[in-house]
């Protein structure tokens, strides 16, 4: 679930001791929560799309982190393109 406003991001961010949540670091931007599996092609498509739609989306690479209570896990990705994006939306 991709956050679409502040409102929304605050909402999200809320349920992070239950979920996954991914920010983009350095950049505004949604937050996002991570239902269901979550593993390392996961986290590249979600850290992707995540910077996507942050301010640095026209960035070559974005750092993006995830969080789960006191977990935390960093990777560094280029922003999915527009025709991923659309393919995933419902």
């Amino acid at each position: 679930i991709i956050g679409r406003d502040e409102v929304e991001n605050n909402f999200l961010s809320r349920y992070n001791e239950q979920y996954w949540t991914a920010v983009a670091t350095g950049y505004p931007g949604p937050t996002v929560l991570i239902m269901g599996e979550f593993d390392e092609a996961a986290a590249e498509t979600i850290a992707a799309m995540t910077a996507r739609y942050c301010d640095g989306k026209r960035e070559p690479e974005v750092e993006v982190e995830f969080s789960f209570g006191d977990s935390k896990k960093l990777l560094r990705v280029a922003p999915v393109s527009d025709d991923l994006i659309n393919s995933y939306r419902v």
